[in-house]
């Protein structure tokens, strides 16, 4: 099996939510430490993916891979990995997942299988959680062919592709934060509300 990397999603612009989400502090420190503490702990070499104007925020913490292509969205910055460490697959983690824990991050590079993708499913949604996935680097030419055809959306590069799906154990560790609304809500069940 390939070597492996892991990349936190960072580059957003939360437009939303209106401030930073790599720097929320749900658990006593910025998510993306949070994040990158987590990934560290199983012997990944870590690295950021953010836009340029973001890399002074994210120096000293590790690694950057700087989106070329900031309005293509993750799938630019997972492209431009891909293309800087070819050798590698890489697992991806966003950082508007405040409820991740190490268990189930283990959980994911432990039941990665021979297939191109290995991605969380939660039973109660249609699709495929593209941004807690590992990705293999043999996908490097699905990610250089949406670019070309300007076809930017993760779901659609992976409906085409071989997937082996895991069930989360936790429903609640998949969800994103992009709204106040739903800062509070996870705010709240984080503390035990």
């Amino acid at each position: 099996m390939s070597s492996i990397k892991a990349l936190i999603m960072a580059g957003g612009k939360s437009s939303r939510l209106g401030r930073e989400k790599a720097f929320i502090a749900y658990h006593g420190k910025p998510q993306v430490l949070y994040l990158y503490n987590i990934l560290k702990s199983l012997h990944l070499d870590v690295y950021i993916s953010c836009r340029y104007d973001q890399a002074t925020q994210f120096q000293g913490i590790c690694s950057l891979i700087i989106d070329q292509e900031p309005s293509i969205g993750p799938l630019g910055g997972i492209f431009v990995a891909m293309a800087t460490y070819p050798d590698s697959d890489w697992m991806v983690v966003a950082c508007d997942m405040p409820m991740i824990s190490e268990h189930t991050v283990r959980n994911l590079l432990e039941n990665r299988g021979e297939k191109p993708v290995t991605t969380y499913k939660s039973e109660k949604k249609d699709f495929p959680e593209v941004l807690l996935t590992v990705y293999n680097k043999e996908l490097f030419s699905a990610f250089q062919q949406a670019i070309e055809s300007k076809n930017y959306s993760l779901q659609t590069l992976l409906k085409n592709q071989e997937k082996r799906f895991i069930l989360p154990g936790n429903e609640q560790e998949l969800v994103n934060v992009n709204t106040m609304e739903e800062l509070n809500m996870v705010t709240d069940l984080i503390r035990g509300k």
